[in-house]
């Protein structure tokens, strides 16, 4: 059965999952609970980004839209990959200043991808006519084949964790 999840739904529902992990970060002290929610963030980001540079982008890049945001997105996964890189390499050292500053920048990396894409991206694809339930249903599959879970609009609300109550993904376009 062929998923109807949109594009702009899956991935404002993928940035929400981000935003709630850079959240639970934040409000916990505890080093082993922020270790765990380091590599869920690291995984989910980095799904999330090979989802963008796999079908999302190459989507874009053939319908000729948004070229230059599209070399600002990848430029940001860079950073993001070597923000990443750097955090699991000092993750014994959390309480370092070199640590925290890492991950503040990671925080503002991920917050500057999430605008850029809801506030430019998504509505420059919408305007281009991309089918985005196609879209979104090739995102599915590939996000599916990657974690090797289905992922369906019954199952896209965000797990509650101790720290965040539960977040519905919006209805979206």
């Amino acid at each position: 059965m062929k998923n109807e999840t949109s594009a702009h739904k899956l991935l404002v529902h993928e940035h929400k999952k981000l935003s709630n992990l850079l959240r639970e970060y934040e409000k916990t002290d505890d080093s082993m609970e922020k270790e765990d929610v380091v590599q869920n963030l690291a995984m989910e980001l980095h799904i999330h980004m090979m989802l963008e540079e796999q079908v999302f982008f190459p989507a874009l890049e053939r319908e000729g839209k948004g070229r230059k945001l599209l070399d600002e997105s990848i430029k940001q996964n860079d950073e993001i990959k070597v923000l990443i890189d750097q955090l699991q390499r000092l993750m014994a050292d959390q309480d370092r200043k070199e640590y925290q500053e890492k991950m503040h920048e990671l925080k503002k990396c991920v917050e500057h991808h999430i605008e850029q894409t809801e506030g430019k991206i998504l509505p420059k694809a919408e305007d281009a006519g991309i089918d985005m339930k196609q879209l979104g249903s090739d995102l599915c599959q590939a996000r599916d084949e990657m974690t090797g879970k289905k992922i369906s609009e019954e199952n896209m609300a965000i797990p509650r964790s101790r720290m965040q109550p539960e977040v519905q993904p919006d209805a979206g376009p």
